[in-house]
């Protein structure tokens, strides 16, 4: 085993060797190791697609079909194409094609019975001996957080030899659904017929629990009836969620499974060719390799399947029953447009994927909408009556984002600390605090930029959903430093007034301060914007709110519509991502006693004489600092 290389694949599946094949043809200069633990290659699975798109396994394709068929309740929907084939590779042939290609790739090895012990960062340590690499890619499988009341599609298939004829070969059952089980369990069959004796017939459930194996064998001799022998069985497990995977990961644990169909095949296929063309080129690794509205409508799809498993038929039929099928087999795929997604919805029944929508955490163009109404209402009412309303509103809602931090602390505290935990997080919430307040008081000059960065960075990575999920902490920060830099670029002297009266009078350097914060405004505008396009309407109504408003009302309406719900909704995520209404709606009932007490600390001050800005200011620094290592740290345990 060779100590150095350019590419380490850790896991020699599907995923790890269409990777390995797909450079060994974009780039076949770098060396190349994949490490599989197992000894020899065997059929252990089938892989099934439509052919929307060329792939270099093409020649591993064993049958094919160009008619489908979906059935309930005794009606079957028969749709075929003349330009798209249902196609079948079965996995030896895949698995000699590839070890082919790797035997035959000048820079490649492929190693067997290679167990990976550890890996740290571009080292492997494996029981044959270490390894570095360049880059590590891992499609190995890990520990699997299931959300709450996660879907699964678990399935179990016998490749059988019957005695007498009784499939049609030139029809495949994709979806045979079978009468609801007294257990809410949504079942169908699935059929592949090689000929008219010989077929792959596999029965899958769909369902938030698993299953005795027993019992899903016992559904296929019921469906089968006697008279066949079984040459090959195969079963599995497949995520109908999003997959929050680290960088590195490929293969079913890097997400590639469509969570609403299953498939995997030729999603797996796209990502190996976006990898491969990116390293060979030297260029930045892609973060996602469909376009983003697919993520969107298979989140909608998910949400309205999850809440009424019997009405899956109902979902299901009517797509192949009114969509035409080259139409929806690119949908399906992944391969095809935005108004071609037009007719699939359409065919679907409208409201419980409206309420499913609704339910989402992640409706960026409603929220969006929203954003717009009160940026436009602050711009027809900047009276001081109302700029005095909306900043004392904004600093409710700032303080309620904030108020129940305890609750989220206590599940990352109380492993390790016990029934201390409280104690914990009072003590070093606190502490962070006061350190905070002190520094305003011993060296504002310090504290000032300090905390006009640290708002940038707080405001950007806090948006941890929609357009901003994956983008770089460079587009974060600058899309976070556009409030800031906005308002000094426009109200000059207004901000240098609120500076000054932080700074205890020290208006030159306050003015400086303002000066370079509203320089820096187009060039975070470019940035955040090259960085995620899909940001560019939030970035163009945060610029016509700071235009046009005072900033004191802007950052009103800033804190009240966005950044404090998409706080809310972002922090109201179970371990796998998964927006949780019931987890909001305790996090807000559980914030209303360190609200409350914040709220009447505040009016104290402000009552006693404190100057309104500089109270508003250095309680809000105050509670950022602990505020955003907290968030910081759950990110990082939830990732």
């Amino acid at each position: 085993m060779k100590p150095h290389t350019d590419i380490a694949i850790l896991g020699g599946g599907c995923a790890g060797l269409s990777l390995a094949v797909a450079l060994s043809r974009a780039a076949p200069h770098l060396r190349v190791h994949v490490l599989e633990e197992r000894t020899r290659y065997v059929r252990d699975r089938t892989w099934c697609y439509w052919n929307s798109e060329p792939h270099l396994f093409e020649s591993c394709v064993s049958h094919f079909w160009s008619r489908w068929r979906v059935s309930v309740d005794g009606r079957s929907v028969v749709r075929q194409s003349s330009r798209y084939r249902y196609e079948h590779i079965p996995a030896d042939r895949f698995y000699d094609y590839a070890q082919t290609c790797i035997k035959n790739a000048p820079n490649q090895a492929l190693t067997l019975g290679a167990r990976v012990t550890s890996v740290s960062g571009n080292r492997i340590e494996t029981e044959q001996g270490s390894i570095l690499a360049r880059h590590v890619f891992d499609s190995r499988p890990g520990p699997r957080v299931l959300p709450e009341n996660a879907l699964v599609q678990r399935f179990t298939g016998w490749h059988v030899r019957t005695h007498s004829a009784c499939f049609d070969p030139s029809t495949v059952d994709l979806m045979d659904f079978q009468p609801l089980s007294a257990a809410g369990r949504s079942t169908f069959f699935y059929v592949l017929p090689f000929s008219e004796n010989e077929a792959l017939v596999e029965v899958t459930y769909l369902d938030s629990v698993s299953l005795p194996l027993a019992d899903a064998e016992a559904e296929l001799e019921r469906r089968l009836g006697g008279g066949f022998e079984i040459l090959f069985r195969e079963s599995a497990c497949l995520p109908m969620h999003s997959v929050h995977a680290p960088p590195g990961s490929i293969g079913t644990y890097g997400g590639r499974v469509k969570p609403s169909s299953g498939y995997a095949f030729l999603r797996i296929q796209r990502q190996s060719r976006f990898l491969a063309e990116a390293l060979a080129r030297g260029a930045a690794l892609p973060s996602h390799y469909e376009p983003r509205f697919y993520g969107a409508l298979d989140c909608v799809f998910l949400e309205a399947l999850r809440n009424n498993l019997s009405n899956a038929p109902s979902y299901f039929v009517p797509l192949f029953e009114r969509v035409p099928p080259d139409t929806l087999v690119r949908f399906l795929s992944e391969t095809g447009t935005l108004a071609e997604a037009i007719p699939v919805v359409r065919a679907l029944p409208q409201r419980p994927f409206l309420e499913a929508a609704f339910r989402l955490g992640d409706f960026m163009v409603l929220r969006l909408m929203v954003f717009a109404l009160f940026v436009g209402a602050a711009c027809l009412l900047s009276m001081t009556p109302v700029l005095v309303a909306a900043t004392f509103a904004a600093i409710l809602i700032a303080v309620w984002h904030g108020a129940y931090d305890g609750v989220l602390a206590k599940p990352l505290l109380e492993k390790r600390f016990g029934s201390a935990w409280a104690q914990t997080f009072a003590i070093g919430y606190l502490l962070l605090a006061a350190a905070m307040v002190l520094i305003w008081f011993v060296s504002p000059r310090l504290a000032l930029p300090a905390f006009l960065l640290y708002s940038a960075w707080h405001f950007g990575t806090e948006s941890q959903t929609g357009q901003l999920k994956s983008a770089s902490a460079a587009t974060g920060f600058c899309l976070g430093a556009i409030p800031i830099a906005a308002a000094c670029h426009w109200h000059p002297p207004e901000v240098t007034a609120i500076f000054t009266a932080l700074l205890r009078g020290q208006q030159p350097f306050a003015g400086g301060v303002a000066s370079l914060a509203g320089h820096l405004l187009w060039p975070a505008v470019l940035v955040a914007g090259a960085g995620r396009i899909g940001l560019l309407p939030l970035i163009a109504l945060e610029l016509i709110l700071f235009r046009q408003c005072n900033p004191l009302l802007a950052f009103g309406v800033f804190f009240c519509v966005w950044h404090a719900p998409e706080h809310l909704l972002s922090s109201a995520q179970d371990r796998c991502g998964q927006f949780s209404l019931p987890l909001l709606w305790r996090q807000l009932r559980s914030g209303v006693v360190p609200w409350l007490i914040s709220i009447a600390a505040l009016g104290l001050a402000v009552t006693r004489g404190a100057p309104y800005a500089s109270a508003l200011f250095i309680m809000l620094s105050a509670l950022t600092v602990p505020h955003m290592a907290l968030n910081e740290l759950r990110r990082k345990l939830v990732s």
